[in-house]
């Protein structure tokens, strides 16, 4: 696939797109929830060369009916540009299960035939095999095992036996994007010229994110009488039992973390 159609019109900034694709593009990029993904044990890929996934400026103009149809537009140009791009990393992360969901960046780059080339990349989803537990494998093989939270649901495809996991997660679905969705609305009408961010796009890909963990995971979730109980401690974070994500961010250390425009470092509590 070539990175840029024939006769594609060249776009050089995201300020010359239609004002409902410049703000469904500026949302998404602050709606990926890096945090949820973390608490399954996931992460989102980094290219090591380039942006294999990549979607020039050009193939997201357009006339849009508002900012849900630019969003879809996204997603499409997404789903044709991993046809090609998601080989290579596959390449990169020979051993990794991806999942349909992407963190979405600006980028950028000159090429010595088509001049200079902007738009966004999207970085996959995935998981990869923890040697922490690939040491374990040889006493859960074969075996019910129960983990009793979320932390390293994303290895399970890795082990070789029958397991359940509690999600601890899941069941806060709706306060955690409420939370997430008023973090960046906040950070982007204190610190964003445009004040740009669509809550409602922003809810759409949040929950998008929570729906592709489930198509993998939710099969493993629930309780059963195990051989093996696997309990995963969390040595980090800020927790607040108890305490509803934006209730604890009210708080110290969070609500310093706010005051300052940390909003990066935020946790899910």
């Amino acid at each position: 696939m070539s990175l840029f159609n024939k006769g594609e019109k060249k776009i050089y900034h995201v300020d010359h797109l239609p004002e409902e694709m410049k703000i469904a593009i500026k949302t998404i990029i602050d709606s990926t929830l890096p945090e949820v993904a973390k608490s399954y044990g996931l992460n989102y890929a980094y290219p090591r060369v380039g942006e294999p996934i990549f979607i020039p400026f050009g193939r997201l103009d357009g006339k849009f009916k508002d900012t849900q149809k630019a969003y879809s537009k996204i997603l499409e140009e997404v789903e044709k540009a991993k046809e090609i791009g998601i080989s290579k990393y596959q390449e990169w992360y020979a051993k990794a299960k991806f999942y349909d969901h992407y963190r979405i960046t600006f980028y950028s780059t000159v090429d010595k035939n088509k001049g200079m080339m902007i738009g966004i990349g999207a970085n996959p989803l995935l998981a990869t095999p923890d040697e922490r537990i690939l040491k374990i494998s040889q006493y859960i093989e074969g075996k019910k095992v129960l983990i009793t939270n979320s932390a390293i649901a994303g290895q399970i495809p890795f082990m070789n036996a029958n397991v359940r996991f509690k999600d601890n997660v899941i069941e806060r679905k709706d306060e955690i994007i409420d939370a997430f969705l008023w973090a960046n609305k906040t950070f982007h009408d204190r610190y964003d010229k445009d004040k740009i961010y669509d809550t409602e796009v922003g809810r759409t890909y949040m929950s998008r994110m929570f729906d592709e963990i489930s198509n993998t995971l939710g099969n493993f979730r629930g309780d059963q009488e195990a051989d093996v109980v696997i309990v995963p401690v969390i040595a980090e974070g800020k927790t607040f039992y108890g305490k509803k994500v934006l209730e604890a961010w009210k708080e110290e250390p969070f609500k310093k973390m706010i005051e300052d425009g940390r909003f990066h470092e935020l946790e899910i509590t």
